[in-house]
């Protein structure tokens, strides 16, 4: 079981790779069943649940990112800030539920460090922006 956890975590990375050199690793052209993928996979390197546990969290996923997507198609492309910490505070109750506080700040943090290590495009976390004072 290691061995397939690793595996898949060496498959998603070097494919993030791949991405990130092609310009084409923007989340939301990603189908919603490789995301779940992408999070799960990076979530089990630094969060232990059960097996039981994990479908719960990708049924969550599943459901948060179909919901993004809905908020995408219907801003065109922008969604609306409130709706979306809106779906993300009931994506994190829901997960809060499943795995418990601990849990729940690990994979909060967790996701923190992806976007910080560019998972946004590949442009630190603020879209290419930078930070005026």
């Amino acid at each position: 079981m290691k061995k397939l956890i690793v595996a898949s975590a060496l498959l998603f990375s070097i494919s993030g790779t791949a991405l990130a050199q092609q310009g084409g690793g923007r989340q939301q052209n990603v189908p919603v069943e490789k995301r779940v993928e992408q999070t799960t996979a990076r979530l089990k390197q630094k969060v232990t649940l059960s097996e039981d546990q994990w479908k719960e969290l990708s049924t969550v996923y599943t459901s948060f990112y179909t919901d993004m997507e809905a908020l995408r198609q219907e801003n065109a492309g922008r969604p609306d800030r409130t709706k979306m910490a809106a779906l993300k505070t009931t994506r994190d109750e829901k997960i809060k539920t499943i795995v418990g506080e601990a849990n729940l700040e690990k994979i909060l943090q967790t996701e923190s460090d992806n976007q910080e290590r560019g998972g946004r495009n590949g442009q630190g976390g603020q879209g290419g922006r930078m930070n005026r004072q």
